[in-house]
């Protein structure tokens, strides 16, 4: 299987034994290398009046919903700010693997907007994400976690109360995914270690992090 180096790294072309490093790194640039400066302005112009080219549109991270699913689960995805009409592939894994979901094309304005499914090769209870990908596969932006749930859409989730400012309990999971906890909770403080089983909510009460409606939780200072 042919691999392709980035930055020092070295990434498979596909499958789930690849090694997913730019996910940690979640924008890995095409070149640092700073290009010709550009010509001063024709003689007699008043540099006052010169227009600036506008700054090049950056990707927003891939949006998806819903937050979580067990496998087989139907997802929309849609991003802004990609190069018109170019072609990317659309990826899901972790940091130790991924594969590659489906190829796209980018319509006129910069954006995409596909379904997709949730392959069944994940591990329930675990965090997962999309990202989009030149032909490459250098990735140009990475969602936010997609928390794959048991059959029935059960979770258990394990992680730390933080504060994050929020309206609703707060969690950072194992790989630091944020949790927003709703639900008859025991007082908790920050920095408590808990283990609370429960599932994602459909109407949640914040918008951050992934809704957790809990069922049970134990809290270990």
């Amino acid at each position: 299987m042919e691999a392709a180096t980035i930055r020092g790294y070295r990434l498979r072309r596909a499958g789930w034994g690849s090694a997913f490093l730019p996910l940690l790194v979640v924008f890995v640039s095409a070149g640092c290398e700073e290009g010709p400066p550009d010509p001063p302005p024709p003689s007699g112009t008043d540099p006052a009046q010169v227009e600036e080219p506008p700054p090049p549109t950056e990707p927003q991270p891939p949006f998806f919903s819903p937050r979580g699913g067990p496998a087989g689960t139907e997802v929309e995805v849609w991003m802004d700010g990609l190069p018109a009409e170019a072609s990317m592939m659309l990826g899901f894994g972790t940091v130790e693997g991924h594969e590659i979901l489906t190829e796209m094309e980018v319509d006129v304005e910069g954006s995409i907007s596909l379904t997709t499914e949730i392959p069944d090769r994940v591990d329930e209870n675990r965090s997962y994400y999309f990202f989009v990908a030149d032909e490459t596969q250098q990735p140009l932006s990475v969602s936010d976690a997609f928390l794959v749930t048991d059959v029935d859409g059960g979770v258990e989730v394990s992680g730390r109360v933080t504060d994050e400012g929020m309206a609703c309990v707060s969690v950072r999971g194992p790989e630091q995914e944020l949790f927003s906890l709703e639900g008859d909770l025991p007082e908790m403080s920050e920095g408590d270690q808990v283990l609370l089983t429960g599932r994602i909510s459909q109407e949640p009460e914040c918008e951050e992090g992934i809704p957790i409606a809990v069922d049970e939780v134990s809290v270990a200072s």
